[in-house]
């Protein structure tokens, strides 16, 4: 008899606990550091990273999680996706290519074995919830795992086309390089750029027209914080604003919001962990900063300095999501790693703890000058001069492109298919 009631006692409580999770949902990735984050449609979804220096996240049921909007950060409603196939990483960049579905991470330490090679890259599609497949790591070029190393960042350019800014202190002299990639037309190509005077680690980038900004960054060997400021373009290479701005950074994000960029800057190089989080806008009408502020905190929520955090920006949205980190005065990262979900509002100039489906109506603007050249390119343009850099020009030859479309054979470089972006 006591068995019976001790076997229905189990059985009572099992289902208890499953009737509080599917009410409560996930616990979520609490703390967590080196990790990355993107959008995607409605939903953000939170990749890889450490729990701390010692505790890992698990491979089959930590690894990988999305929550869907609205939410605010004392409840957010995550969910635990299938990292079946998955390598969990830290220090990895993570990009989504909208077009295709698919979520691309760069480079990136397996948090499993420390010692094992670098994963030069992942991929996860999102329609199929599958990671890695097809699989075709083993046709990846050996480029691609030289600069796959720890703390890349990287933009999407142009549909298929992304730029890797890659630079660590172990390897100080790594050229940026653009790489364009279609994996389900299993298609890779690299190009190493010129190199700007100065290449820094984990600084602040974000892609607006086809034009790529660099803001900071920490300085391989001594990983000091820096203040440089840089502009990738298609057609003139790298460009610097004549404006400057004079805070360090070591570690930023960046949000956008019409013609100002709003720079987050989560570290600057100091050891205080209650130091607040500075924010720098830059106008790209004047190409242009403005004074740094510090934002009002209406949200109640801890906004001190961190290291090692990540963020993401929904598309029409005018809040930058941060998430995790560690505090910069914390020399052991196990009592100091951050489980909170911090929101600027670019809007509001303010820090706060909601986050509704929002449809904020972007307003066009153009670009302004830089030392003289325009940087308003048409997305077809830059797609050409890319192209032309990658197989030469069109002139007396007709060639089929990575995209399935078509150069025309006289020297006009017309595009026949219409480019969705």
């Amino acid at each position: 008899m006591r068995l019976q009631i001790s076997f229905l006692s189990y059985i009572i409580t099992i289902e208890l606990i499953i009737l509080i999770t599917k009410v409560l949902g996930d616990e979520g990735p609490g703390t967590r550091h080196s990790h990355c984050m993107v959008t995607y449609q409605n939903k953000l979804y939170l990749f890889g990273g450490s729990k701390d220096w010692y505790h890992l996240p698990d491979q089959q049921t930590e690894l990988f999680y999305s929550a869907s909007l609205p939410f605010t950060t004392d409840s957010i409603p995550w969910k635990r996706e299938s990292s079946k196939g998955a390598i969990g990483i830290s220090d990895g960049a993570c990009v989504v290519e909208p077009n295709a579905g698919f979520l691309i991470i760069f480079g990136g330490r397996s948090t499993v074995n420390q010692n094992s090679p670098i994963q030069p890259l992942q991929w996860y599609n999102f329609k199929k919830k599958e990671w890695n497949q097809p699989d075709i790591r083993t046709a990846i070029p050996p480029e691609l795992e030289k600069i796959s190393i720890p703390g890349p960042r990287a933009v999407l350019i142009e549909p298929n086309v992304f730029l890797i800014w890659t630079a660590h202190w172990i390897y100080p002299t790594m050229n940026p390089t653009v790489l364009k990639l279609d994996i389900s037309k299993e298609i890779w190509k690299l190009d190493k750029i010129s190199n700007p005077d100065y290449i820094t680690n984990t600084p602040g980038i974000a892609n607006i027209k086809s034009n790529t900004f660099v803001f900071g960054g920490q300085a391989p060997p001594d990983s000091n914080g820096t203040s440089i400021a840089y502009i990738y373009n298609e057609i003139y290479g790298w460009l610097s604003p004549q404006s400057t701005f004079s805070s360090i950074i070591s570690d930023a994000f960046v949000g956008s919001l019409n013609e100002k960029l709003y720079i987050v800057v989560t570290d600057d190089g100091e050891k205080d962990s209650n130091k607040q989080i500075p924010v720098i806008p830059f106008d790209l009408t004047r190409m242009e900063f403005d004074k740094a502020k510090i934002p009002s905190n209406q949200s109640g929520n801890l906004t001190s300095l961190r290291n090692r955090a990540s963020y993401a920006q929904f598309s029409n949205s005018d809040a930058v999501l941060i998430y995790g980190g560690i505090p910069p005065a914390k020399s052991d990262p196990l009592l100091g790693t951050l489980s909170n979900m911090i929101i600027f509002n670019m809007t509001t100039q303010s820090w706060t703890n909601q986050h509704d489906i929002v449809n904020i109506t972007q307003t066009d603007f153009s670009l302004g000058n830089v030392n003289g050249h325009d940087l308003n390119i048409p997305l077809v343009k830059a797609i050409i001069t890319r192209s032309n850099k990658f197989f030469g020009t069109a002139e007396n030859r007709r060639e089929k492109n990575m995209d399935g479309e078509f150069f025309a054979t006289n020297n006009s470089d017309i595009i026949q298919d219409q480019i969705i972006v």
